[in-house]
């Protein structure tokens, strides 16, 4: 029609239309439709630019089956992104997840860990850790570097207790020692029953009876410390 407004060929039944072509009902294509120049709907409702075959969707994008994205993901440019060879995912914001969280491989957290804002919290250049609640261990713990307790040490609520302040420490039980030991500052036991000066090294043996005096006396010279004068 009018040399090349509408042709038809004759062979293959290819179409041609310069102007616009406006359908009122619908339109069933059963074949590949080749559109070049790319596509726009409603002017820009829906578009897919004609070089590069970037689509810009207006409204929302619902998908029934699964969707396959090729060449990594991008949301708002860096809010939340995915690389598209390591899969590396990276949110600007923060992450909510209301269900249990099951991670299989090694967890790397660059910038130190807060739960709670300061219920558990890991520094991010020291990796110094706190813990604001009480700590259960049911297993052994080993501990390779120097170990700091800072506000004293109870064991068993009274069985091994080092206070915080002074550092006296107390054993509800029996101390047993294989190697040396070194008494600085001097021995008392029982306040006055035994004694050693801490400067001179003077010692004083409280006699309380003849019984408790045999005793001395035996254990003193049976280990060899010679003789024992009563005064």
């Amino acid at each position: 029609m009018d040399t090349d407004k509408f042709t038809v060929a004759d062979d293959s039944g290819n179409t041609g239309i310069a102007g616009t072509l406006d359908v009122t009902g619908a339109t069933t294509v059963t074949g590949a439709t080749v559109l070049n120049g790319g596509l726009a709907m409603d002017t820009d409702k829906f578009t897919v630019a004609d070089d590069s075959g970037n689509t810009a969707i207006a409204g929302t994008l619902t998908t029934t089956g699964a969707t396959v994205l090729n060449g990594g993901l991008a949301m708002d440019t860096d809010k939340f992104t995915v690389a598209d060879g390591s899969g590396n995912t990276a949110i600007a914001g923060t992450l909510d997840v209301t269900g249990a969280t099951t991670v299989t491989g090694a967890t790397v957290l660059n910038g130190g860990l807060a739960m709670d804002t300061d219920k558990f919290t890991v520094a991010d250049d020291s990796g110094n850790t706190a813990i604001a609640g009480t700590l259960d261990v049911t297993g052994a713990t080993t501990v390779t570097g120097a170990t700091v307790l800072n506000g004293g040490l109870a064991m068993d609520t009274d069985k091994f207790t080092v206070a915080d302040g002074s550092g006296n420490t107390a054993i509800a039980g029996t101390l047993t020692t294989t190697g040396a030991t070194v008494l600085n500052g001097g021995l008392a036991m029982d306040t006055d029953k035994f004694t050693v000066a801490d400067g001179s090294g003077n010692t004083a043996l409280l006699v309380l009876d003849n019984y408790y005096w045999c005793h001395c006396f035996e254990w003193w010279f049976g280990h060899g410390h010679g003789q024992v004068y009563r005064g």
